[in-house]
């Protein structure tokens, strides 16, 4: 026998105990639900498992840690083939915020758009699934200001008709309220103005009070986008 001999064959019952124990893990991750259909078929039509990160079972085991450190793995380059298919097969999401945000894209254009094509989500607008699809947009705007949203992920959200600087959407609606004033008052005297408080009233500005709760006592234009 081969000086190499007893080492193998310890080493084959190593790999051999190893690969129990994994399936072991496996086996318990294939038990957490697949998640299908929404926006999710639009990702991923054969599904996916998320468990979350510090998910613990009842009997104690820290599956989400588990299914963390295969992501690890297979990032390293540590997992076999075989694993890998196996985990894929199961649905194993390998980069969860690629597919989060994958997840936030496909809510967004799913948010039907204005007239003109863009689209501006409420910040407080949360999908049927829970997802916080205004607080997503929020933070690509956020993303975008920063330098840190990539080319092509900006470039897919100006397609779907985001509003990247609501600011600026509302200077260039503004103005037409000046217009809207100017077409309803011009043909009033002074004295007109005055005896139906046009000329002192807010009316005569072409505005409206917000009701209490509705944009924090601002007034506001029918024409314009707070």
């Amino acid at each position: 026998m081969s000086d190499d001999g007893p080492s193998d064959l310890r080493g084959n019952l190593i790999g051999t105990v190893a690969d129990a124990k994994w399936n072991e893990w496996y086996e318990l991750y294939l038990s957490w639900p697949l998640q299908t259909g929404g926006v999710v078929e639009a990702i991923r039509p054969s599904g996916v498992r998320l468990v979350p990160t510090a998910h613990v079972t009842a009997d104690g085991l820290r599956l989400g840690k588990w299914q963390e450190n295969q992501r690890q793995a297979y990032k390293l380059g540590r997992l076999t083939a075989e694993r890998i298919r196996r985990l894929e097969a199961a649905g194993m999401v390998w980069d969860l915020q690629d597919f989060l945000w994958e997840e936030g894209d496909a809510h967004f254009i799913s948010y039907p758009p204005s007239a003109e094509g863009t689209r501006n989500v409420p910040i407080t607008l949360t999908m049927a699934d829970g997802f916080r699809l205004g607080a997503w947009q929020h933070t690509q705007r956020a993303l975008k200001k920063a330098g840190k949203l990539t080319k092509a992920r900006a470039s897919r959200l100006g397609e779907a008709g985001i509003i990247w600087d609501l600011q600026v959407k509302r200077r260039a609606v503004s103005p037409i309220c000046g217009a809207r004033r100017h077409s309803v008052f011009s043909h009033m005297s002074a004295d007109s103005l005055f005896l139906t408080g046009r000329g002192m009233g807010r009316e005569a500005q072409g505005v409206q009070e917000v009701p209490k709760g509705e944009g924090h006592g601002q007034t506001t234009c029918p024409h314009r986008v707070w």
